[in-house]
């Protein structure tokens, strides 16, 4: 096999909570992540050396791909390396990503970057790669990576490389609604570290194990957005019209600013978007089903 094309779908976050900061600086975490159908493009193609990434970008409101760099800074980049390093492995590949996926919206963009770029590297190269290997490579890269290779429903606990997976929920239309606003992640974590963590009101894992008869919206839960809302009430306000316009639910993805609200009916989604889109010109908005394993 000389090229390949693959997908990297986007997640987020039904439920995230904060657990503590570790030693290392990491924060151990329990999230129940969900893959969606909004992708980034690559096309990976195999060279005698070398690495050469080439970045198309989506010139849709609000993606900020225009701070997507295409050089050995690029998450994409390291991950090629790395399986190249790794594996003792001489070759290279010519990696062509063409961006959908807003930039630093909480929605992984770069960390499904990597985990496609491992998938692909390991079919190009044959290497005998399992999943679970990938994985381990892929959590040197991000604690996000591992979940982007696996896809699907999952509880992610430790820092977010141990996963679980779970029910897939079922008959929700997920409309994603992205401010142009910058939200540095660590700056998120360091905030909450100063703060007295909520509780959930319900445990999204057991809805989803259907140990709890509950709607899957009562689970919704993100301790970040206290924080991220707070220094940018934008998103709280679209979290809020979102609801105000039909979403039975909706909540901050990961550190944000991305929000996401839930519907039960395709056409009221449908309007929602384009009220939305006309409402707030500078947003990226758009509707995507979960995407199941």
């Amino acid at each position: 096999m000389e090229d390949i094309r693959i997908k990297a779908y986007a997640k987020i976050n039904l439920s995230l909570r904060i657990l503590g900061k570790r030693p290392d600086g990491y924060h151990e975490l329990c999230s129940v992540m969900q893959q969606i159908g909004l992708y980034d493009e690559l096309y990976l193609r195999r060279l005698p050396e070398g690495i050469v990434l080439k970045v198309e970008s989506d010139a849709a409101p609000g993606c900020g791909h225009e701070n997507v760099p295409a050089d050995e800074s690029n998450i994409a980049w390291k991950a090629a390396r790395l399986f190249f390093e790794e594996r003792g492995i001489a070759g290279g590949v010519e990696i062509r990503l063409k961006k959908h996926i807003p930039a630093a919206a909480g929605l992984a963009g770069g960390s499904t970057d990597a985990a496609a770029v491992l998938k692909g590297l390991a079919q190009l190269y044959e290497s005998g790669d399992s999943e679970e290997s990938l994985c381990e490579t892929g959590v040197r890269l991000g604690a996000d990576v591992p979940f982007c290779i696996r896809g699907g429903t999952m509880l992610a606990e430790g820092i977010g490389e141990k996963l679980s997976p779970l029910p897939a929920p079922q008959g929700y239309t997920v409309l994603l609604v992205k401010p142009p606003v910058d939200v540095p992640t660590g700056e998120v974590y360091r905030a909450f570290d100063a703060l007295a963590p909520l509780c959930p009101e319900a445990d999204m894992v057991r809805i989803l194990k259907a140990e709890e008869q509950r709607p899957l919206t009562d689970g919704l839960y993100n301790d970040l957005a206290a924080v991220t809302e707070a220094k940018h009430p934008r998103i709280a306000a679209l979290r809020e019209e979102l609801c105000a316009e039909g979403a039975c639910g909706a909540l901050m993805s990961g550190s944000g600013p991305t929000v996401f609200g839930l519907y039960t009916e395709a056409e009221q989604a449908e309007s929602a978007l384009r009220k939305m889109k006309e409402r707030h010109p500078d947003c990226f908005c758009g509707i995507y089903e979960f995407m199941n394993l």
